[in-house]
């Protein structure tokens, strides 16, 4: 997330009110040169702010084994989330590996292709790797190849509530069985400044880039980056694998708004069904609900609409349970971590959701920041909510024998196309593995790709355990799940360390000696590569080898032979119960760049806007004018060609502009009456024919006007018209397609074959 290295430092900004947001980085674009007036001048925008992850441009690409030429061709939203989703399994306390060749389903939000524009704008040659690097499709497909994952593997775009969408489709799959587990998540990155002009111009940015949810003084979102992604398994599942589960999902509902005023109009009618749909199907009493994640843009017209939704809504359900709300019991906080971050839109509804998580995690509520004063179109006041203004301690409620019940939370995202998503969450239950009390050594394993990364890898760890300690928590980390969590759940690189001790203290100190380079002979250290443990655990004699030193605990010689390359059962050592899993600092990627060539621009951003008077292309297209008779010319000397079906309006028309009018009506076929001429509207001859005899007349108009297509039925004079608003049948569509744009075409295509050039407008 923007400023967010890894979820600890992200909670840590939500739980002290840090606002993220920034002036646009210079290795995005060049703000200045884009600055002005986007009501007046063209590729201009007076926004310049926004929240942005750190090292978008940067990628482990031979982690992957990915080619430098293939990475720079990748949309860094591909890279990021491929290194997102391995971040989240080993958070889980599993390795990727684990998953290979299960049903496992992967399911990503996403909405924007900056990097291909960028692309387009450099004139990349066309190439395999730009078309895999772009396509949504590959974004999810190339992560289910590398990781061998069999299950389902889809893109998900609904806009600003694609990620909340992903999640929906994960939990769907695997009720239907489609997988057994799923990854679902979400990414955006904001790499252009095209949005940037068209969102001005639409007016939904904040003037000041702060995103003030649910205040007077809101006037827009801040528009935001960000990744995230969580690991879903059956709950029964989870429990019987003895996983550390961070949260349950008891519902998550979706729909769309359908037709209001506009097409970006949010539909309160629809939120509130949308939130009763999704109470109902999770079966919880709405007063148990004490948060609701708001998607809360700061908007003017969007905040009151939700929130005139919540309380329809809850109204619904309180009416629906028997019950009447008490104006006492405001037991649900509001907020929004857009007024954090801005909003990531395609990752909006994951950020919502990783913010709830770790506010159960904590069992605190941060404040919704840049909260001064309700917006007067917000009335709460018959209402069960109250806006979390403050960080407060997130209470438990308590049952009729005063013991706690779960949290539970309600998270809304909303597409500004209208495809809305609204998710119920159940805090995870507290776990039931114990940390192991005695004080017996323990073997640490830790490896990496090069020792480089190994060392890094060794400090974060260090760090980690550090302010572990320092905050005295009241659930002290374990060394016996520390350990099984690395043997178990990271995946056993070439180049690795290892280093007993006895408690977490000293792991931490012995870590932090290895990150800075120091030598101790507790460390056992070895490159997989280049040493091979051979015979000794070949064989029958081998594993009796290794079963034995495993049985006996030898940590010594097992850290030798570990570090030398061998793979080690590890589970054997447990044979008394695993510890369970906890979630530790993740594999170090490397920061290195790639990006497409752009030696003439110093950010990612290569299209220099237009300036005033300056034109870079030209392209044809077409404008509205006015039709003005000179005051000088009495009589158009060029009749007007009218196809309409009512002579008053001929005459009308005729009047007007003081010109004959020729008429032509539709009817079974070509036919001269006088006064105006029939064709049947579905015979191409016809129209070539009835220009054939204009031409011998020597009538030559310069206007047309076709009018077959708005007549009323009241008016009608021909079968044919009355036919088009009678019971709609396949005939029938026919008929209005020749009245319509058939017949233009076929007119257009007869003016063409008889070389008939009068017609200019």
């Amino acid at each position: 997330m923007p400023g967010s290295d890894d979820l600890d430092t992200f909670w840590e900004h939500l739980k002290n009110g840090d606002d993220l947001v920034t002036e646009i980085p210079s290795d995005r674009w060049d703000w200045r040169a884009y600055y002005g007036d986007p009501l007046k001048e063209p590729d201009k925008t007076d926004r310049i702010w926004g929240a942005f992850i750190n090292d978008a441009d940067k990628f482990d690409a031979s982690f992957f084994n990915i080619s430098p030429r293939e990475a720079e061709r990748m949309d860094p939203q591909h890279r990021i989330f491929l290194e997102t989703v391995w971040k989240c399994i080993e958070d889980a306390g599993y390795k990727p590996s684990d998953f290979s060749g299960t049903k496992t389903g992967l399911f990503a939000g996403i909405g924007s292709s900056d990097y291909h524009e960028l692309m387009l704008g450099l004139n990349i040659a066309p190439e395999i790797y730009t078309s895999t690097g772009t396509v949504y499709s590959v974004l999810t497909n190339r992560i289910s190849y590398l990781l061998n994952l069999h299950g389902p593997s889809e893109p998900v775009d609904t806009a600003c509530s694609s990620g909340m969408f992903a999640v929906h489709r994960a939990v769907m799959a695997i009720k239907n069985r489609e997988c057994d587990a799923a990854i679902a998540g979400a990414v955006n990155l904001i790499l252009n400044p095209r949005n940037y002009i068209a969102f001005s111009k639409a007016g939904v940015l904040s003037a000041e880039g702060r995103c003030k949810t649910f205040d007077k003084k809101a006037n827009g979102y801040v528009r935001g980056e960000g990744t995230g992604a969580v690991l879903l398994k059956p709950l029964s599942q989870a429990m019987a694998d003895r996983d550390q589960i961070y949260g349950i999902i008891k519902a998550v509902s979706v729909n769309h708004g359908g037709h209001v005023s506009s097409l970006t109009v949010p539909n309160p009618n629809a939120q509130a069904a949308l939130l009763v749909d999704a109470y109902e199907k999770a079966g919880v009493d709405p007063a148990g609900i004490t948060y609701i994640e708001a998607h809360g843009t700061g908007t003017v017209l969007g905040d009151p609409v939700e929130i005139n939704g919540l309380k329809k809504a809850f109204k619904t359900l309180y009416e629906k349970s028997g019950r009447r709300f008490s104006r006492a019991e405001k037991h649900c906080g509001l907020g929004s971590v857009k007024t954090n971050i801005g909003h990531t839109e395609a990752a909006a509804g994951i950020a919502g959701l990783l913010k709830v998580l770790l506010s159960m995690k904590h069992k605190t509520l941060p404040r919704s920041v840049h909260f001064e004063e309700i917006n007067p179109q917000i009335q709460l006041e018959e209402s069960p909510f109250y806006i979390v203004s403050q960080t407060m301690p997130w209470a438990p409620l308590k049952d009729g024998e005063d013991r706690p019940i779960p949290r539970m939370a309600g998270i809304s995202s909303f597409g500004f196309g209208g495809a809305n998503a609204h998710l119920v969450l159940e805090e995870g239950p507290e776990s039931a593995i114990l940390p192991s009390p005695d004080s017996s050594p323990r073997m640490i394993p830790l490896s990496a790709k090069n020792e480089e990364r190994l060392r890094v890898y060794a400090g974060r760890m260090a760090d980690f355990l550090k302010k572990h300690e320092e905050k005295e928590n009241r659930n002290p980390l374990s060394l016996a799940q520390v350990a099984y969590t690395l043997q178990t759940g990271r995946e056993s690189m070439d180049t690795r360390v290892a280093i007993i001790v006895s408690d977490i203290h000293e792991l931490g100190e012995k870590l932090s000696q290895f990150a800075q380079g120091e030598k101790d002979a507790a460390f056992f250290y070895g490159d997989s590569r280049k040493e091979n443990p051979g015979l000794l655990i070949e064989g029958e004699e081998g594993e009796a080898y290794l079963s034995s030193i495993i049985a006996k605990k030898k940590f010594d010689k097992l850290a030798r032979v570990w570090v030398s390359g061998a793979d080690i059962e590890w589970k054997l050592l447990y044979s008394e119960g695993t510890p369970g899993r906890i979630s530790l600092p993740s594999y170090p990627f490397a920061r290195e760049r790639y990006w497409i060539a752009d030696s003439e621009t110093s950010g990612a951003y290569s299209h220099k806007p237009a300036s005033q008077g300056e034109c870079l292309c030209f392209c044809p297209i077409w404008e509205k004018s006015e039709i003005r008779i000179p005051k000088s010319e009495s009589r158009n000397p060029n009749p007007i060609f009218l196809f309409d079906t009512d002579k008053v309006r001929k005459e009308a028309i005729g009047e007007k502009l003081t010109t004959e009018i020729i008429l032509v009506k539709p009817g079974k076929k070509f036919a001269d009456k006088g006064q105006f001429y029939e064709i049947n509207p579905g015979h191409p001859g016809d129209y070539v024919r009835l220009l054939t005899v204009l031409g011998e007349r020597n009538l030559f108009p310069n206007t047309l006007m076709h009018l077959w297509s708005v007549e009323d039925a009241e008016s009608a004079e021909s079968d044919f018209q009355r036919r088009r608003f009678e019971k709609i049948g396949p005939e029938d569509v026919r008929t209005c397609l020749d009245a319509g744009i058939y017949s233009v075409y076929y007119l257009i295509r007869a003016i063409s074959e008889v070389c008939f050039t009068s017609l200019s407008r």
